[in-house]
């Protein structure tokens, strides 16, 4: 008949079967409060010890006082004499393998440790959240790819008052009808004294929402508003969406005629 033991018990057999034979030892009275644990500790003489040392320490204690259960470890009695290695004569303990379980000491108790999985994991990929661009952030957007790939696009200068005004037009079938607009108006902007551009108007991409004027004002932050009264704001551009629609303007100035 075959007897079974514990997994547990299984591991400490085949690492104490790996420690090395201690030739120099001497005896030890077992004190009030004493365990393996602390008593393997204090024979490795040494103030910066692993949790691995004392492991391996304890087993060899084990070994040479044939300690063969968990139970003979976890129980020793007030004035048992039991074996320690000479502190100079143990040599140099077996290293536990990087496959097997880690063990440890709980409460002074031999317990077993889940090894935790050492193995780099890749990690998550980060998804970027896109938030639903506005309808005036579309259509900032649809007038910005007009002013960049549009042939028909044309830009007339108005002088006014200590700034300069850019009509940007092109051509394009008129949403009331089939018919070619030639003058179709896709957006305006203020070039003030320091060549800065300030505000800048375009029109909504889908709807007319201000039939007097332009749909919305973009100022020199990148917030879009209703250009009429209450003036909601609709929109923000990035700072480098801001950037990169004044810098395209300030290429239209040098068409102007």
């Amino acid at each position: 008949m075959v007897e079974k033991i514990s997994k547990q018990q299984a591991y400490y057999n085949s690492v104490m079967a790996k420690l090395p034979e201690v030739k120099n030892k001497s005896v030890h009275t077992v004190r009030k409060g004493e365990t393996l644990w602390n008593l393997a500790r204090k024979n490795l003489n040494k103030k910066k010890v692993t949790n691995n040392e004392i492991n391996n320490r304890m087993l060899l204690i084990a070994k040479l006082n044939n300690m063969d259960s968990v139970e003979d470890m976890n129980n020793l009695k007030v004035n048992q004499k039991i074996y320690l290695p000479s502190q100079n004569s143990a040599g140099q303990t077996v290293q536990n393998n990087k496959s097997s379980r880690t063990k440890a000491v709980v409460n002074n108790k031999i317990k077993p440790v889940i090894k935790k999985n050492t193995n780099k994991q890749q990690a998550p990929v980060k998804t970027r959240v896109v938030s639903r661009r506005t309808d005036a952030e579309q259509s900032v957007n649809s007038a910005l790819k007009t002013i960049k790939y549009d042939k028909t696009v044309k830009v007339e200068k108005v002088n006014l008052y200590l700034s300069d005004c850019y009509h940007v037009s092109n051509q394009t079938k008129s949403r009331f009808g089939s018919f070619l607009n030639k003058n179709n108006m896709v957006m305006s902007f203020s070039v003030g004294q320091d060549k800065k551009i300030n505000s800048i108007y375009l029109e909504d991409s889908k709807r007319n929402l201000n039939v007097y004027g332009y749909d919305y004002k973009i100022d020199s932050n990148g917030t879009i508003r209703e250009n009429q009264y209450p003036y909601n704001v609709k929109g923000k551009l990035s700072k480098q969406e801001n950037n990169q629609l004044r810098l395209e303007l300030q290429k239209t100035v040098k068409k102007a005629k």
